[in-house]
């Protein structure tokens, strides 16, 4: 048994419900609710590939600065209510940071603190996923992204239209080429459709065209698994109307899960059970048998 993860960021449940995307419903679909917080790209993705919370998993923003008490300072303001005033001045802090060589840099496997849903399998493929091995061409691409709508210059909007593009194409080749490989579970995450709401989300036509490239992306992985038993699973960690993040993302299997109301932490187990692998439960309980035994 294999399990294929497709991530997109961003993708809007109510655009796809209602839209003509095929190859993005599969035979059950639904919303996702995030039931993380802040909702943030690498936050919500280490819930999933983890199935437990950011105290759990140890993820609490957007990166992870290199030096310690900043981290820690930078994660405590994320989670604390802050008046705006204060909140404007730290970031203005943290661009005076980065001036100075301070940088922060994606959260990856080491930061975790729990295992993954990798973890559990012999093989795996795991493609620029967030909290994990997140491809440093993303970290490019929200600096353009950040500079663009800071500016409003249309040309800039534009330029970060088509680097976001560009970095989707390069990928989506890497995903095809690698699915052919022997894995127990593959997961790829892409990031585009997350930057490019944010800047055009009051363009239906151009968000319209967007969607449709991921329902052909979609297409295309569908082909190469045709003859492949495995369970296809789309999710979102996150929707988006307005510029702004929803609390509920987008789902959808080729096989009926019938998942209820899912939370995102919930699809850890869903993929173990999938593949006939122990809940993370079902091991603590065997990992605190074993120490109330002496053995751990």
């Amino acid at each position: 048994m294999r399990a294929l993860i497709i991530g997109l960021d961003a993708a809007e449940y109510d655009i796809i419900a209602n839209g003509s995307y095929p190859h993005l419903k599969q035979i059950e679909y639904g919303k996702v609710e995030i039931n993380v917080r802040p909702i943030f790209t690498p936050v919500v993705w280490a819930s999933f590939i983890t199935g437990v919370s950011k105290e759990k998993h140890g993820v609490y923003g957007l990166h992870k600065w290199r030096v310690s008490p900043i981290d820690k300072l930078r994660n405590w303001s994320l989670n604390a209510t802050l008046p705006r005033s204060i909140r404007k001045h730290w970031l203005r802090g943290q661009s005076v940071l980065e001036s100075l060589g301070i940088n922060p840099r994606f959260y990856e496997r080491s930061d975790l603190r729990v295992s993954t849903i990798f973890d559990c399998v012999d093989k795996h493929v795991a493609v620029s996923v967030p909290s994990y091995n997140e491809d440093s061409v993303n970290q490019i691409l929200k600096k353009k992204e950040v500079d663009a709508l800071r500016s409003g210059d249309r040309k800039l909007m534009k330029e970060t239209e088509e680097f976001a593009w560009q970095v989707f194409r390069e990928e989506r080749k890497k995903v095809l080429a690698l699915l052919g490989e022997d894995w127990d579970i593959f997961m790829a995450h892409f990031y585009t459709l997350d930057p490019l709401q944010h800047l055009f989300w009051y363009d239906a036509e151009r968000m319209s065209q967007a969607y449709q490239e991921m329902d052909n992306t979609m297409r295309l992985i569908q082909e190469k698994m045709r003859n492949v038993e495995h369970l296809s699973l789309i999710v979102s960690d996150h929707g988006h109307k307005k510029g702004f993040h929803t609390p509920y993302g987008f789902y959808s299997s080729n096989t009926k899960l019938d998942l209820k109301d899912p939370k995102i932490t919930d699809f850890a187990d869903t993929i173990r059970r999938y593949l006939g692998l122990p809940t993370r439960e079902e091991e603590l309980k065997v990992y605190r048998h074993l120490k109330s035994l002496g053995y751990a």
